[in-house]
């Protein structure tokens, strides 16, 4: 993909985070009433990081609008092929649903209801939003049902798969990842509070893993290493400006 082309495509990744129940198929459903319910609990979710300085239901709603005007000036099948777009059945349609869930999106900028937050379950995908790296790192190196190892490290524990993958992050990625990493493992504990649910969540949904360790040993484990190092070798440098 060119440069320019790929900084065009994750313009809608916003849109695509909310629109992601429809990405396979990419089929978007004409009625308010099928696509209202599967979209809020991203929706929420999105609301809830934004609270952190994440992306906002506004940039999610500009981009939806941005997307309905492309279908405007293109085929409809365009915007699916070009920005992975779920498109209607008929295509003429997309644009003018892109626009009604912009509005939609719009709706959450306001701060929500308790009624509003609490009116659907949680979802896999809403779920995800809250642990981007945890999810990603746990199924690159602790995944079917093993823990990061090479081949001199068969006999590895959780512990050594830990320091292992730590190792590959040194030097240049431990401040990007392992304080956010040890945060996410902190909220997953906050949050999931049985092993059953971080086993569901982690494993089997996320295809993850945890070693030879449950999760509610490992992801201690996990956020206690990462600080250890970061206080081993990372002293923090700053300036107040």
């Amino acid at each position: 993909m060119a440069r320019a082309d790929h900084a065009e495509f994750f313009a809608f990744e916003g849109a695509r985070t909310l629109l992601a129940p429809y990405r396979r198929p990419r089929t978007l459903p004409r009625a308010r009433d099928v696509w209202e319910p599967a979209l809020a609990p991203l929706a929420r979710g999105i609301w809830f990081r934004q609270q952190r300085g994440g992306r906002t239901l506004y940039e999610v709603a500009a981009q939806l609008r941005q997307a309905a005007g492309f279908a405007d000036g293109h085929s409809p099948e365009e915007l699916g092929e070009r920005f992975a777009f779920p498109v209607t059945d008929p295509a003429r349609d997309t644009s003018a649903v892109l626009r009604e869930i912009a509005d939609y999106a719009a709706t959450w900028t306001e701060r929500p209801t308790a009624e509003r937050l609490r009116s659907a379950p949680r979802t896999t995908g809403e779920l995800r939003l809250f642990f981007p790296m945890l999810t990603r790192r746990l199924g690159s190196y602790f995944g079917q049902g093993g823990l990061a190892v090479e081949n001199d490290m068969a006999d590895a524990t959780a512990e050594d798969g830990i320091r292992m993958w730590i190792g590959q992050t040194h030097p240049n990625d431990c401040e990007g990842e392992l304080p956010a990493l040890a945060a996410e493992c902190n909220e997953a504990l906050a949050l999931f509070h049985t092993e059953d649910e971080l086993d569901r969540f982690f494993c089997q949904e996320n295809h993850g893993g945890s070693g030879d360790a449950d999760f509610t040993e490992f992801l201690p484990m996990l956020a206690g290493l990462c600080i250890e190092h970061m206080r081993e070798h990372h002293p923090l440098s700053w300036e107040r400006r």
